[in-house]
């Protein structure tokens, strides 16, 4: 198994996005140019950004000079007119225009003649760049273009061309970087263990998701940020799209996974009701137990048509997975709520599972295409193993043994205390090879 999470470590290590912040520079569509690139800022020898191809070896793509940074000394007509251009193996590839105080009328006439695209493809060392005609009406602002390009050229064969230094190419691991690599890492252990049997030890597994996703990461889903990506699917493919996706893909062969093994808010109360010394102190009437499940699907519904009907997904902001991990909470209810449910929690199993979670109810309307459902293979021997490890209480044994799909988190645990459950495909699909297909499968995302 070493070997193997050695790989994905290695594999997501070089997925690390060392991105400057560059969007308040360029705009979405000049960003898009570049396809899934990172950018990576440097001071030396020169303030510039290295541009590097996402995927998993990372290819460098070229360098972006910014003109305000090296000559701002050129001026237009009404002052410097600031560029970014980008070059790649001493050729200029692109120039890009940023907002500029030159008059709108003129400078427009520069952009409809494509004034700053002449000057793509031709070499840093060329002198063919100032041999360029300037725009009739708008003389000084081409001028102050073509002037600066130069410029900023001159400046790449000093600094970069004559090989006294070579651009960062692959940058170096922050402290902040470890968070995407450890999330996953967690994830496919996660993985691992839902079709591993018997899995490991599931207290590590809370403890280590509780810390990771949790405190560090503050990685959940809530409905509010579920209903923020709604107006996302308009703008086309996307992260939406693939977030919608694959959600509804790993509904088919896991189930409720993410409310078993992933959710922060999840483990943490289960964890604190496996080390509770009161965990026997209070037993629900199941028929009031199954009348409150219904609350979450309520507040599902709730949600959704309050966004529709109000525009604002932020009334739930009651919701504990929103701000539990960051204490930043919204007022003194939320406060109380998250308290509350925790302190039940030591006498109830993941309370807020079972009754209040919306986004839960999301998920188990989701498990209704699941193809890989825990079933009984033999007759019930009544010993109750099953119900009583089962962290939400979605088990009837007995003559009339059955499995409340709608609340199972699909966590295992229950495969692991009777020989009778199984998963259709738990014996055919491998813990390994499911793990090297989707650790490909988002390596070829992520190359897209």
């Amino acid at each position: 198994m070493m070997p193997v999470f050695l790989f994905f470590f290695l594999i997501f290590s070089s997925l690390v996005s060392a991105n400057a912040v560059i969007s308040d520079k360029l705009t979405s569509v000049e960003i898009d140019y570049f396809g899934t690139a990172d950018f990576v800022l440097s001071q030396t020898p020169v303030p510039h950004w290295t541009v590097l191809k996402k995927g998993f070896f990372k290819r460098e793509l070229g360098i972006l000079l910014e003109s305000s940074e090296l000559c701002p000394e050129i001026k237009g007509f009404a002052g410097h007119v600031p560029l970014i251009v980008l070059i790649a193996d001493n050729r200029v590839e692109r120039v890009f225009v940023l907002p500029n105080n030159e008059t709108p009328e003129y400078f427009s006439r520069l952009l409809a003649e494509s004034y700053p695209s002449k000057f793509s493809g031709k070499t840093t060392d060329s002198l063919e760049m100032g041999d360029l005609d300037t725009v009739a009406g708008a003389t000084f602002s081409s001028k102050g273009v073509r002037d600066e390009i130069a410029a900023v050229c001159r400046i790449y064969r000093e600094k970069f061309a004559g090989g006294a230094f070579r651009p960062l190419r692959h940058p170096k691991m922050k402290w902040a970087d470890l968070k995407p690599i450890l999330t996953w890492i967690v994830l496919w252990i996660s993985l691992y263990s839902f079709f591993k049997r018997p899995g490991p030890d599931r207290r590590l597994l809370l403890a280590a998701n509780t810390l990771v996703l949790g405190l560090w990461g503050n990685l959940q889903l809530s409905m509010p940020g579920i209903l923020l990506l709604i107006p996302l699917l308009k703008q086309g493919p996307g992260f939406p799209w693939i977030f919608f996706l694959l959600s509804l893909l790993a509904s088919i062969p896991a189930g409720r996974f993410y409310c078993g093994y992933l959710c922060p808010f999840g483990m943490t109360q289960e964890l604190i009701f496996n080390f509770s010394p009161f965990k026997t102190a209070v037993k629900i009437p199941a028929g009031i137990d199954r009348q409150a499940r219904l609350i979450r699907f309520g507040l599902l519904i709730a949600s959704i048509l309050a966004y529709f009907r109000l525009a604002n997904p932020f009334f739930l902001n009651w919701e504990p997975l929103n701000f539990f991990f960051t204490f930043n909470f919204p007022g003194r209810l939320s406060l109380a709520l998250s308290l509350l449910l925790l302190c039940c929690g030591l006498f109830i199993s993941r309370v807020y599972c079972r009754w209040l979670c919306p986004t839960g109810a999301l998920i188990s309307l989701l498990k209704l295409f699941c193809i890989n459902k825990i079933r009984i293979t033999s007759p019930c021997r009544t010993c109750n193993a099953c119900s009583k490890t089962c962290p939400t209480n979605a088990i009837e044994c007995g003559m009339d043994y059955k499995i409340h799909q709608l609340d199972c988190i699909d966590c295992n645990q229950c495969l692991d205390k009777c020989g009778k459950l199984s998963r259709r495909f738990q014996e055919t699909i491998s813990p390994s090879l499911s793990v090297i297909v989707l650790s490909a499968s988002s390596l070829i995302l992520s190359s897209l």
